[in-house]
């Protein structure tokens, strides 16, 4: 017998001697009426018992495990991805909250994690990456993120925190890692990289309603594998927290909303929500469904008239919306105010084209001013600029591939003419790479970027972010604005390992129609929205 195979035919025996009977009642009471309150993504190492530390029962949760306890982010696959089909932990995220009913998604990365070890090794020494590895691709891909931050953070330890963007604003946040400075550089990678999967979570447009009707919350645990003691995020304090005894209430009381006079209400609009509880939450979940679940409902159009009203104030005009002669307000509960009047009339048109159900989704035009008046992330031009700029360091355009040949033609003939043509206008000496941890961008062209970004007001920046987010990139949606290339010729460049993969392996035809249309309605609408907020000869109507 080989090795190991006795070891686990030997617990089945032991099983089926002691806990196999009490198990099948537990199966027995549970099989009709299963109530997994949660879904818990973490490590394959084989020192992680999720069911051991949580101590978990039959039926409390769905288990999810792979190498770093990862779940990719939405532009990871579909029309701006690798993989030619949807990857696992997605389609495990669906089926436990839209199938599965579970009410928290929780990520536990874990000290000493081989997985995590090997990503740093591969950023230290990107020679030792293997192009026949399904790991080595698999950490490369989608720890690319996780390594970023964990740079920023090295470089300053006095640095402000770090900063994981969804593209929900309300579930955005801030963490410090380490601040005691305890851990080991692979360590502090580890916890980044569970932090990032909660920004990764929130990319998924299918998770869009349960998470901001607040049924379902994001919880980021971390587990010492040397001591045995588990770690829970905060989100009060921006930090990991040991869950002890004296700090089990103070985290309850974090989740119930009680701390600081904090409402339920105002929870749900609040940033990323990662409560705790000693039975995996229970309760709470209980108290929260039931305020929820009438979100759920897609509201049903109640107006019937749409208009754009002026105003003069000095010499300064600006234009309302208006649903049946009542003012339009943003999320915050203000009026929206906009300056430009193209703009006016087609956020009017978005709210004009609403049939029997309200679909904000659908209205980017409308979440973009909404965002942009509203500053929910108290955010200044410099801020969202150094954003931005980040997309230009990982720019989609700028890492091409030597593995395939075919690939690597396509990217020569549609990117280097993109990449040329921000280097004329900017005067930079941008180059690509074939090597994802390679710099492309010099500091000096990097502050070039920045100027230009920065010439920009608030509400153009604003959009351009949304740009740069749509396509992973500052080229593509520079090429745009500045008509060198259609919106559908951006995401056209912004898939072409897609098209390559299609060409080889075939097409689900409606499949990657959907996800093109929807990522060129992002990239459209958000440089329409850069545009009209940029040029002044146009800010109003020609009489």
């Amino acid at each position: 017998m080989m090795p190991g195979l006795n070891k686990i035919l030997e617990g089945v025996i032991r099983f089926r001697q002691t806990v196999r009977k009490d198990l099948v009642k537990q199966f027995e009471r549970i099989r009709d009426n299963p109530n997994p309150t949660a879904v818990f993504f973490t490590c394959m190492d084989s020192r992680m018992l999720p069911a051991r530390v949580t101590q978990s029962q039959v039926g409390d949760m769905f288990v999810v495990r792979n190498s770093g306890n990862m779940i990719p982010h939405a532009r990871n696959y579909g029309s701006a991805g690798y993989e030619v089909s949807v990857t696992t932990e997605p389609a495990a995220l669906e089926l436990a909250v839209k199938r599965g009913g579970i009410n928290h998604v929780i990520v536990c990365g874990h000290s000493d994690c081989k997985a995590i070890n090997t990503l740093y090794n591969l950023h230290k020494c990107p020679k030792a990456f293997d192009p026949e590895s399904p790991m080595d691709h698999w950490l490369r891909r989608h720890g690319f993120a996780s390594i970023q931050k964990l740079e920023a953070r090295l470089a300053d330890t006095n640095a402000p925190p770090l900063q994981f963007i969804s593209s929900n604003p309300l579930f955005s946040f801030t963490a410090i890692i380490d601040p005691l400075n305890e851990w080991g550089v692979e360590d502090k990678l580890s916890q980044i990289n569970t932090l990032q999967q909660l920004e990764n979570v929130t990319s998924h447009g299918f998770l869009k309603e349960f998470l901001e009707s607040g049924k379902v919350h994001l919880h980021a645990m971390w587990f010492d594998v040397y001591t045995g003691e588990m770690y829970m995020f905060s989100k009060n304090k921006a930090q990991f927290v040991l869950v002890d005894e004296n700090s089990v209430d103070e985290l309850e009381k974090e989740a119930s909303g009680k701390e600081n006079g904090l409402s339920q209400a105002f929870q749900k609009r609040n940033f990323i929500d990662i409560p705790v509880e000693r039975k995996m939450l229970t309760s709470l979940c209980a108290r929260r469904l039931s305020s929820a679940a009438s979100a759920l409902v897609k509201r049903k159009r109640f107006y019937k008239k749409v208009d754009v009203m002026s105003e003069t104030e000095g010499t300064n005009k600006s234009y309302k919306i208006t649903l049946d002669g009542k003012v339009l307000k943003t999320q915050a509960g203000k009026p929206l105010q906009i300056e430009c009047e193209p703009l006016a009339l087609a956020i009017a048109g978005e709210w004009s084209s609403q049939e029997e159900h309200i679909l904000m989704g659908h209205m980017r035009l409308t979440g973009l001013a909404f965002t942009a008046q509203d500053n929910p992330l108290h955010e200044t031009n410099e801020s969202i600029a150094s954003k931005v700029i980040e997309y230009l360091d990982g720019d989609t355009i700028l890492y091409w591939t030597n593995e395939n040949e075919k690939l690597e033609k396509y990217q020569e003939k549609a990117w280097q003419p993109l990449i040329d043509n921000a280097n004329k206008e900017w005067g930079t000496t941008i180059k690509p790479s074939t090597n994802i941890f390679d710099s492309c961008v010099t500091d000096s062209d990097r502050e070039i970027v920045m100027k230009w970004l920065l010439s920009h007001n608030f509400w153009a920046l604003t959009g351009m972010q949304y740009a740069a987010e749509s396509v992973k990139s500052v080229l593509l949606p520079f090429n745009v604005l500045n008509y060198k290339i259609s919106a559908v010729e951006a995401i056209e460049a912004a898939a072409l390992e897609q098209r390559v993969q299609r060409e080889t392996w075939g097409t689900v035809e409606w499949a990657h129609n959907i996800d093109e249309e929807e990522q060129l309605s992002r990239l459209s609408a958000a440089c329409l929205f850069v545009y009209l907020n940029s040029n002044t000869h146009i800010r109003s109507k020609t009489e």
